[in-house]
């Protein structure tokens, strides 16, 4: 004879059955979600979609020595998607002067997609030269000479090319760019909560 394994059922938890039943039936909604409430959601879903499209093309193509704005349209112009809500997602407007708290949100962009920590310093240094009128020649010639070679295989020559250009920003302009590097640090620092 086999025993009833259940020990929870019978009389004497009848009302607990009955009560779960009528509190699980008054939880499900009878409408449907609000329209803006469901356009949200379809954003915030799309936005996710993108942020993963980037982040494999930022695999498959590698790091490029541009300031962080023109390597994401490349990357989104590669995986087929738009920037914009990226953008927006991470409250980064391309027309902003680059300032240390855009830095960070940078930086977080740059860590959502998959961007290392070196290469995304490299991005927004390049970023803040950029905003204060500087091309930053140095590295396109070292761009050149590198060729299929990883960013991380030539550190060193990255790190004498961004100082070597930055020797034409003004002491303000570089106290900017140390504070914007502060900041991608940080970012990074952080544990994901």
């Amino acid at each position: 004879m086999l025993k009833n394994r259940n020990r929870y059922s019978g009389p004497a938890t009848e009302w607990l059955r009955a009560a779960l039943a009528k509190t699980a039936a008054d939880a499900v909604p009878r409408t449907p979600p609000a329209p803006a409430f469901a356009a949200r959601c379809r954003e915030a879903a799309e936005t996710g979609l993108y942020l993963l499209k980037l982040q494999q093309e930022q695999v498959r193509v590698g790091p490029r020595l541009l300031p962080l704005l023109p390597y994401l349209e490349g990357l989104a112009r590669l995986a087929r998607v738009s920037l914009a809500p990226v953008l927006a997602r991470f409250e980064i407007d391309a027309r902003e002067t680059v300032d240390s708290k855009a830095a960070s949100r940078m930086g977080l962009l740059c860590k959502a997609i998959g961007i290392d920590l070196e290469q995304a310093i490299v991005h927004v240094r390049l970023a803040v030269a950029e905003a204060a009128g500087h091309r930053m020649e140095p590295c396109t010639v070292l761009a050149r000479q590198s060729a299929g070679r990883t960013l991380g295989a030539n550190r060193g020559g990255l790190s004498r090319a961004l100082r070597e250009g930055e020797g034409a920003l003004s002491t303000a302009e570089l106290m900017e760019s140390a504070a914007c590097e502060a900041a991608v640090r940080a970012v990074y620092s952080k544990e994901p909560s």
